[in-house]
Parts: C-alpha cells; sequence; structure tokens
C-alpha cells in the first residue's frame, strides 16, 4: 500500500494490522520523511537547526520490513510513503551481511563474532542496545539485530 505522506501511511499501518492479524503488516517510510530542514522564526527571533538524526524506531521497522520480504513469506503487507521509492540499496548486499542460525547449528565463537562485526554491529562492554554484541567471550552470546524490539541470545 503506497501512500503519500507518512502521517497516512501510519494511520494505515495500524489499521491493517487490525484487518489483517495473521498477516505480516509491516510500515516503511524514507528518511527524507523524517528530514527537519532548517528554519527562522521571525516573530520570535528563533532559529531551528537542520535535524538529520535517523529515528530508531523507523530504522527497526525499515530493517524489519526488509527482511520480512527477504524471507520468503507469501503473507505480507507493506505500507508505506511516496517517499520510500529512494530504495534501501541492493538486496544481494542485505543477503551478504544476514546472519542465519537454525536451532542445533554449532557454529565457532570466533565466525559467529566475526559475522556479527562484518554486519556492522558494534562490540562493546556498556549497555546493550541495538546494533551491539559484548565484548566478553562467554558459553552464551548476546547481540541485539537492529530490526528486533528485543536481544537474541545464543548458547554455547
Amino acid at each position: 500500500m503506497l501512500s503519500h505522506n507518512k502521517t497516512l501511511a501510519a494511520q494505515l499501518y495500524s489499521e491493517f494490522k487490525n484487518f489483517f492479524p495473521d498477516n505480516s503488516v509491516q510500515y516503511f517510510v524514507s528518511y527524507y520523511d523524517y528530514y527537519q530542514p532548517e528554519a527562522y522564526l521571525p516573530s520570535t527571533d528563533t532559529y531551528i537547526e537542520k535535524d538529520l538524526s535517523i529515528n530508531d524506531e523507523i530504522e527497526k521497522m525499515r530493517l524489519s520490513t526488509v527482511a520480512t520480504l527477504l524471507s520468503g513469506r507469501r503473507d505480507v503487507v507493506v505500507v508505506s510513503s511516496v517517499s520510500c521509492l529512494y530504495g534501501t540499496g541492493n538486496p544481494a548486499d542485505f543477503h551478504a551481511t544476514a546472519i542465519e542460525i537454525k536451532v542445533g547449528q554449532v557454529v565457532s565463537y570466533k565466525h559467529f563474532l566475526y559475522r556479527l562485526v562484518e554486519a556492522l554491529y558494534t562490540r562493546t562492554e556498556l549497555n546493550l542496545e541495538p546494533g551491539d554484541v559484548p565484548r566478553e567471550r562467554a558459553t552464551r552470546w548476546t547481540s541485539w539485530p537492529r530490526s528486533a524490539s528485543s536481544a537474541t541470545s545464543v548458547s554455547a
């Protein structure tokens, strides 16, 4: 579903989640929808700086949408704004950085960590945030995918 603006897209996303409860309804808007140009308000002599920061929740939803579309699911409904036509990049690049681990699969710690860093995860000793993986070596590894709302653990 393609909407002419992000506000209507958000409303349609909410409604479609109710209309299609058994489907994977995803929300995808462009970073351009969240660009704040600089402005000056003469009545209050206020200058508003340009804001190019990316909303973390929008980033998570964009990545979730791409991952769901590339997963092969056939019941996906994507609600998006027209400016999403600017794209997300090459699907082959997305697949190249995806890390698929199945239940019961044996993976070496070194290889697993290498793949996370290759996929642009950040090693940290602080609180875990989306896109982070802990620095210490253990028998249980925790990472927080940028497309997820919580961390995922893998046991040795």
